[in-house]
């Protein structure tokens, strides 16, 4: 627990990357500072009849701060990774959001929280080095090992419909609801995506999928995605005037 805080991390997975998850938790559990959850967020209808690695499960059968949460209904892929777990939540709770083939450093954590202190407790640290267009081309894209709190998604099950929903594009997602619940974002200090698949997954020989191969070399703000989601966030900002309140 961080400051009476309770600190999270939270990814998904799929049936083709399963057996990456428990080297990936390893890697958050052996952090200098450990989260108090972590919660692996799992779609019953995609794992319907397939079981679970047997090192997975006995893992996380083998620490209560490990929890497999199934999700029902139609699979939404990434965009499970947080959104469920938010009920569980207290608004000033910690969240990092992982992948499921990208390892923890050991001072992840710990890093991530420092940016927080010193930012002021007001921003969302983001992992991400690449400034995003929109907001003045000023916020850097959220991405994978992120640090927001619970409030800086406020009121997202409004703005989280079907059609943003297909995007499958949970970074960007967070990055507007961010923004609209008045909140900024900050580049981290340590540990960017770049840095991470440069200097830390290479260097240790992983064997797991790197950033740029599993997103396909997808250019995150094509033209198209950029007007989707302005012409949305417009439409939250007038249905919900009470957004968008801090500066």
């Amino acid at each position: 627990m961080f400051n009476n805080r309770m600190i999270i991390v939270t990814l998904t997975s799929w049936t083709k990357r399963i057996y990456n998850v428990k080297v990936v938790v390893e890697s958050i559990m052996n952090n200098t500072v450990q989260p108090d959850k972590v919660y692996l967020n799992l779609s019953q209808t995609e794992f319907e009849g397939i079981e679970l690695p047997k090192d997975l499960v006995e893992y996380f059968n083998s620490d209560p701060r490990l929890i497999i949460n199934w999700i029902p209904g139609p699979n939404t892929k990434v965009m499970k990774k947080v959104f469920p777990i938010l009920k569980y939540l207290q608004d000033d709770d910690i969240i990092i959001d992982a992948d499921d083939d990208i390892l923890f450093p050991k001072d992840l954590i710990e890093s991530r929280l420092k940016d927080f202190e010193n930012a002021g407790k007001k921003y969302c640290i983001s992992s991400n080095d690449h400034l995003t267009v929109g907001f003045n081309g000023q916020m850097k894209v959220v991405s994978a090992m992120s640090l927001f709190q619970k409030k800086m998604l406020k009121n997202w099950d409004k703005f989280v419909t079907q059609k943003i929903l297909d995007t499958n594009n949970d970074d960007r997602t967070y990055l507007h609801l961010i923004w609209l619940n008045g909140y900024k974002n900050k580049g981290c200090t340590k540990w960017t995506i770049q840095e991470l698949l440069k200097d830390y997954d290479m260097k240790i020989g992983n064997k797991l999928t790197s950033f740029a191969s599993f997103t396909g070399g997808k250019i995150y703000d094509k033209v198209t995605e950029r007007e989707f989601y302005n012409k949305i966030g417009k439409q939250i900002v007038k249905s919900f005037g009470l957004w968008r309140t801090k500066e």
